[in-house]
């Protein structure tokens, strides 16, 4: 890794010896054209691809602290999360950190794993990569999106199965509707997941397509409900979306609170209406063990 970064320096040196002015992001370019990298997704496309973390040669650790050589923070990020390991940029692997979680493709990983360009790759809670070889060919030319990546986890927890595959020709309209909402809503509960691991607040969340006769209804549309388990008391408590969204926020709330290192962030703000946003006792929707 030291030879490879002086090779750039020395390049840098030459070219300002002639004259010349790199900047920056000349020099970025540069190196995306000849190094393994990652290069970040986000809800937000004009925030996609604004972040770039370069793999160099031997082993790059990435974590929440020194001596990561990657840093990244937030949900689920352990301070030493995963391993990359790179053969002369002609192979790379990746390696978690014992129960990190790391995703690749929208699959769990657990050992070390062949990276090939254009894998998707999902850190802790909130961080979605795009691993680049510039030495190695895709096998697939495809424009790589967030949403695309969202999709790909959803279908590989079976949460989507039956409605997700394809390009969407065969799909209902309600279909269509039922799956971006689902597609939306999966890393809020991914996110809110972390946060209770995180906080200890022993509640689970898992999404659920709750049709209309378990409603108490005779027809309508299926619907996209949360279900929550309550693994201290072991019972099961179903929200609906909105519900669930409500409560999401007061969870941020919290989190935010917890980071910033607020003794009292366990204590309910003005903001809040109920003493705990993870608390699945005063739900008033229940079909299961109630």
């Amino acid at each position: 890794m030291e030879r490879l970064q002086q090779t750039w320096q020395q390049r840098l040196d030459e070219q300002k010896s002639k004259g010349g002015n790199l900047d920056e992001r000349t020099i970025i370019k540069q190196r995306r054209n000849a190094e393994p990298h990652l290069w970040n997704l986000n809800e937000d496309p004009a925030l996609t691809d604004m972040i770039v973390h370069f793999i160099g040669n031997g082993l790059v650790k990435l974590g929440s602290q020194p001596p990561a050589d990657i840093q990244l923070n937030g949900l689920s990020i352990q301070p030493q999360h995963a391993v990359f390991t790179n053969k002369d940029n002609k192979k790379v692997t990746l390696t978690p950190v014992e129960t990190a979680e790391v995703l690749v493709n929208g699959k769990p990983i657990h050992s070390e794993t062949i990276l090939q360009t254009n894998d998707r790759i999902f850190f802790g809670g909130n961080h979605l990569y795009v691993f680049v070889n510039p030495n190695k060919r895709a096998k697939k030319d495809v424009k790589i999106t967030y949403d695309m990546a969202q999709q790909e986890i959803a279908k590989c927890s079976g949460l989507t199965a039956g409605f997700v595959d394809g390009d969407g020709g065969n799909k209902s309209t309600a279909e269509l509707i039922l799956e971006e909402d689902l597609i939306n809503l999966l890393p809020n509960v991914y996110r809110a997941n972390s946060m209770s691991k995180e906080l200890k607040r022993n509640v689970n969340f898992e999404i659920a397509l709750v049709a209309p006769e378990a409603r108490g209804l005779t027809d309508g549309l299926t619907e996209i409900w949360i279900k929550v388990h309550d693994s201290v008391d072991d019972t099961y408590f179903m929200w609906e979306k909105n519900r669930f969204m409500n409560r999401y926020y007061g969870m941020q709330e919290m989190y935010q609170n917890f980071v910033e290192g607020d003794t009292d962030w366990d204590v309910p703000k003005v903001s809040l209406s109920l003493n705990d946003r993870f608390d699945a006792t005063n739900s008033t929707n229940c079909f299961l063990n109630c």
